[in-house]
């Protein structure tokens, strides 16, 4: 009982990591695609 609720614990837990990495990374390559723009363009 304990060991399922804990590997069930840490595979939710291993899906909200990976949610906040894709978020984060996407944030990152918006602003990175920003950052181009405004040196080489402006």
């Amino acid at each position: 009982m304990f060991f399922s609720f804990e590997s069930a614990l840490a595979s939710t837990l291993e899906n909200q990591l990976d949610k906040i990495g894709n978020l984060s990374s996407g944030k990152l390559k918006v602003y990175l695609v920003q950052l181009f723009y405004h040196r080489f363009l402006l």
